[in-house]
């Protein structure tokens, strides 16, 4: 594939997009081009498949955070374990059901898995984590989660109900 072209086919080529900038660029719609949600951006969550995509970003950090506990726990201990179960069943109701209930129990643990964990770094000896970054990390997942839920079941089910009435008219 020899793609060289002389100055004078670049320049037809060049002028060719002046004059009809259509064949080379895509059409401009109402709506803004985002990247997909990230749980860790500060980013708004605008539509219904946004708020989808952060809730499961959510469940998936939880899931991984309990995997990663379920296989500390067989070296510091196993009363870490009660943690590792109940983030990893919230967080699979969170992932399948779209639960708000889930996401607020989810986001009370992560408050005081963090308080814990801050208190610990602070010379408290409370029995948890030391890693400030992960118990941030859960918490902010925590609140993104409870966001998205809300916004789901509040300000988008008009647009779910309007998808599941056109789906069943066809």
């Amino acid at each position: 594939m020899d793609n060289k072209k002389t100055p004078d086919e670049f320049a037809e080529a060049m002028l060719e997009r002046i004059k009809d900038p259509s064949k080379v660029t895509k059409p401009r719609t109402g709506k803004s081009e985002r990247q997909p949600h990230s749980i860790f951006s500060f980013s708004k969550i605008e539509d219904r498949d946004g708020a989808i995509k952060v809730v499961t970003a959510s469940a998936s950090v939880f899931i991984v955070v309990a995997a990663i506990q379920a296989v500390v726990a067989f070296f510091v201990g196993y009363a870490l374990l009660v943690d590792a179960v109940i983030y990893a069943v919230l967080g699979a109701i969170l992932l399948r059901f779209k639960s708000r209930v889930a996401a607020v129990i989810l986001l009370l643990l992560a408050i005081v898995t963090a308080g814990v964990t801050v208190a610990n770094a602070t010379g408290a000896k409370l029995g948890g984590g030391h890693n400030i970054f992960l118990s941030l990390m859960v918490l902010w997942a925590g609140v993104r989660a409870v966001e998205a839920t809300f916004k789901l079941r509040g300000r988008f089910a008009a647009v779910s109900a309007e998808r599941e009435g056109s789906a069943s008219s066809n």
